[in-house]
């Protein structure tokens, strides 16, 4: 069985260091790449074909919100995981509605993001 491919989008240099330190604990998974920025990601998306995408909410240059329904059609489609401080229910709604298939909170979901991600390598 090949290794999931995982791409990570997050203009925090400590949470991507964190996240990539993260899933290399993890069998089955391979980071193929990551965006400090929104710039050019639905094409570094289309390159690399991850499995994963992995965004967050707010960018230097605004929300991520626009590029979920770009990355959705692309194909194969990549499952998308926002992974964001933001808790309000309505925004997690907003984003499924978008297409994004799972949504956690940096600050208390971070365990069940892991397990999700070895639940998904296995």
């Amino acid at each position: 069985m090949r290794n999931k491919k995982i791409f990570i989008a997050d203009d925090s240099a400590e949470i991507r260091d964190n996240l990539k330190k993260a899933i290399e604990s993890l069998k089955g998974i391979q980071l193929v790449d990551q965006a400090e920025s929104l710039k050019g990601i639905v094409n570094k998306i289309s390159k690399t074909k991850p499995d994963i995408v992995v965004l967050d909410i707010e960018f230097k240059e605004g929300s991520s919100f626009d590029f979920v329904n770009k990355i959705t059609e692309l194909r194969p489609k990549p499952i998308i995981v926002i992974l964001s401080f933001h808790t309000s229910y309505g925004l997690r709604e907003k984003f499924f509605n978008a297409g994004a298939d799972y949504y956690f909170n940096k600050a208390t979901d971070f365990d069940k993001f892991l397990k999700f991600l070895k639940s998904i390598a296995t």
